[in-house]
């Protein structure tokens, strides 16, 4: 008897376990996207925008999305959802994000049902309607690319000529990405999709998205030649896009024994560096001439690295979490200067003024050390977990990941000095200075959330296909 109610009791928890597990697994439907491309395959981000306003209730379920090669229909992985005029106007709405055969396509085709104005339904119960639109300009996908379309609503209403409810509802149009522009823009690294996804800081949208090879580590732009590099962790390469056509340049061969990850350019976009973890060592790259000048083997599992320019010399920081340590280098020589000692792992690091802001993500604590020498100065407790460390105007913004803010920090203060609310626990940070907005990485949903600089308030929320990794401002001096 006691022995069947044992046996009763671990089934009843097993349950549980597994419900569980069935929860997380619906509540987290980024690990699903998580895809490499089959060859012969791209990717496509479907967006819907909204043009117009509108004070009625509008409202549908996007059944299914489909793009056109000459003749034949190829179904986009979408997820069956109900969109609101509510929730949808001016804001993007992510639909979905599928592989699909490389070609050239020109249309799209959308299936709709349940769809409802001000609570009268204009498609009969159980139907659906489809709706045919043509690009305006072809989509063209290479093997690897990633590319986004946006459908765009127009929310205000046509006369009903046609007597039909549908057609006065039912106005959309569809287009391509176009190439962005270079003075100001947001890139985002989704190292699930092997996609960077860029944003337009004015608009705050998803404006377009290229496709990078399987692997892809750290990227790093070069505002002086207008280039931006990625790392290739599987193939050993540095890559060399053109920032304004996204053409691939040069491919820089790496030794075969580096296992690139962390990437990080001199201020004159002169040089890379990379830390290889297993290796236990820093690679120098001369990008102009295209190989390595320098490596080091003198430092044991090396993660983030950060190029500090000071008035008196150029410093190389690389953040060791496993070994509780930063190390500072000379950033012509790689020879090291100083270390800094940490309690825990450091994550993120920052200079303001002459300081150093080092954060400590196994604990509730910011370090700050003198720059000159590598002192330790003070311990500042911002909240759980803190991630990443921007600055700007001698202001440090903190991602506090365990908790749902940034804590703002000013030396020489030895406390925060205010706290930023964030929608979600908030990952990584950039911070535009042009348009006075921080840009905030969270993973749960995948989004970058916008604040406003000067009063913290959330301005948006763009949704991505996949978590966030990395945030690059590219931006115009002015």
């Amino acid at each position: 008897m006691i022995f069947r109610r044992r046996m009763l009791q671990l089934s009843l928890l097993l349950l549980i376990v597994l419900f569980s597990a069935c929860k997380q697994m619906v509540a987290n439907p980024v690990a699903s996207r998580s895809q490499v491309l089959a060859f012969g395959e791209a990717r496509v981000t479907l967006y819907l925008e909204t043009k117009g306003r509108s004070n009625a209730s509008l409202n549908f379920r996007l059944i299914s999305a489909e793009l056109a090669d000459v003749d034949v229909w190829h179904a986009l992985d979408i997820d069956k959802i109900r969109i609101s005029r509510e929730a949808a106007q001016d804001r993007q709405s992510l639909l979905g994000v599928a592989a699909v055969p490389v070609g050239t396509y020109t249309q799209v085709r959308l299936t709709f049902a349940e769809v409802e104005r001000d609570g009268e339904k204009l498609i009969g119960e159980g139907l659906e309607r489809q709706l045919q639109l043509r690009l305006f300009s072809p989509l063209v996908l290479a093997p690897g690319a990633s590319s986004c379309l946006f459908v765009e609503w127009d929310l205000e209403a046509a006369p009903l000529f046609s007597g039909d409810a549908f057609a006065s509802f039912a106005k959309f149009n569809v287009r391509a990405q176009a190439l962005t522009q270079v003075a100001d823009l947001v890139t985002v690294v989704c190292r699930d999709l092997d996609t960077v996804y860029q944003i337009s800081p004015d608009q705050n949208r998803v404006v377009a998205a290229l496709g990078l090879p399987d692997g892809v580590g750290e990227v790093a732009f070069s505002w002086n030649h207008r280039l931006f590099y990625a790392v290739s962790t599987k193939e050993r390469l540095l890559l060399k896009y053109d920032a304004v056509t996204k053409r691939l340049l040069d491919s820089i061969a790496l030794p075969l024994s580096v296992a690139p990850m962390a990437l990080v350019l001199s201020d004159d976009g002169r040089y890379a560096y990379l830390s290889d973890i297993p290796a236990n060592r820093i690679v120098k790259v001369d990008l102009e001439r295209g190989f390595v000048v320098a490596d080091t083997l003198k430092f044991l599992r090396p993660g983030r690295l950060f190029f500090l320019s000071t008035l008196n010399r150029k410093l190389l920081a690389v953040l060791a979490p496993r070994e509780s340590a930063v190390y500072l280098l000379n950033a012509e020589t790689l020879e090291p200067l100083f270390t800094l000692p940490v309690n825990g792992q450091p994550a993120g690091l920052a200079l303001a003024q002459d300081y150093l802001y080092v954060s400590d993500y196994s604990s509730d604590k910011v370090a700050v050390y003198t720059l000159s020498n590598g002192r330790p100065l003070s311990l500042i407790r911002v909240g759980r977990k803190p991630l990443d460390l921007v600055t700007l105007n001698n202001r440090v913004y903190v991602s506090v990941s365990g908790a749902s803010y940034l804590s703002l920090l000013m030396p020489p203060q030895v406390t925060p000095i205010r706290r930023i609310p964030s929608q979600f626990n908030p990952q990584a940070l950039a911070i535009s200075k042009n348009w006075q907005k921080i840009y905030v990485a969270n993973r749960n949903p995948s989004q970058i959330e916008v604040l406003d600089l000067q009063s913290g308030t959330s301005l948006n929320r763009i949704p991505l296909a996949a978590r966030p990794d990395q945030i690059i401002l590219w931006e115009a001096a002015q």
